[in-house]
């Protein structure tokens, strides 16, 4: 289902104009491959790939999966809708130019193996020779000993640059944008060079005080 380009000016959004339980709810699957567009898990469903709930463990080669597909589906098509509602308010408001939404041309009906989740997988079995986790990453600042984290741990900072002379972030979440940490939309390039210019201009005053 592709979204086009407003969307993509959606990813030009600074953090400012966010409130800040939408900057921590579920992140939309987008990718800005091709153009950009959605990544739509039951559309994917639909074209073979099996969908399973979140693992557990494994024992003797079997793979021991949580019966939480549904209710992770529906989170993420709920986050993807409050998205284009988003999109839809800001193309208005902003008065933007851009083409209609195309329809998924994928089958609305759902597959048996998400109507019916796989509880456990024998690797074998399926012919599973390697697994690849791309389950996504979270934050741990513990080994960072400074005082520039919140109560929630999250660093305290203004487009990276923290109260702290040579101490910088890039890459985070919405560090400054939306793309922040969108790869294909070269958010983090964008938040480097502007890091670059801080860092050299800290340095430059430095020299000048210390000559």
């Amino acid at each position: 289902m592709p979204i086009g380009g407003a969307a993509l000016k959606r990813s030009e959004q600074i953090v400012d104009t966010v409130p800040v339980h939408l900057r921590k709810g579920v992140e939309v699957l987008l990718t800005g491959a091709n153009g950009g567009y959605d990544v739509d898990l039951r559309s994917m469903a639909a074209r073979g790939v099996v969908l399973l709930g979140h693992s557990q463990g494994i024992e003797d080669g079997v793979l021991i999966l949580a019966d939480d597909l549904e209710q992770h589906l529906a989170k993420g098509n709920e986050s993807f809708e409050n998205f284009k509602k988003a999109v839809d308010e800001y193309v208005a408001k902003a008065g933007l130019d851009v083409p209609e939404e195309q329809q998924s041309e994928v089958s609305p009906n759902i597959p048996k193996e998400t109507a019916t989740p796989v509880s456990h997988l024998n690797l074998k079995d399926a012919g599973v020779g390697a697994i690849v986790w791309a389950s996504g990453f979270g934050y741990d600042f513990d080994w960072v000993k400074l005082a520039i984290f919140d109560d929630g741990g999250e660093p305290v900072h203004r487009r990276g640059v923290t109260q702290l002379p040579g101490v910088y972030f890039l890459g985070l979440r919405w560090l400054y944008k939306r793309r922040s940490s969108f790869l294909l939309r070269a958010g983090p390039a964008e938040d480097a060079a502007y890091l670059a210019e801080q860092i050299t201009g800290r340095t430059g005053m430095q020299n000048s005080v210390n000559r």
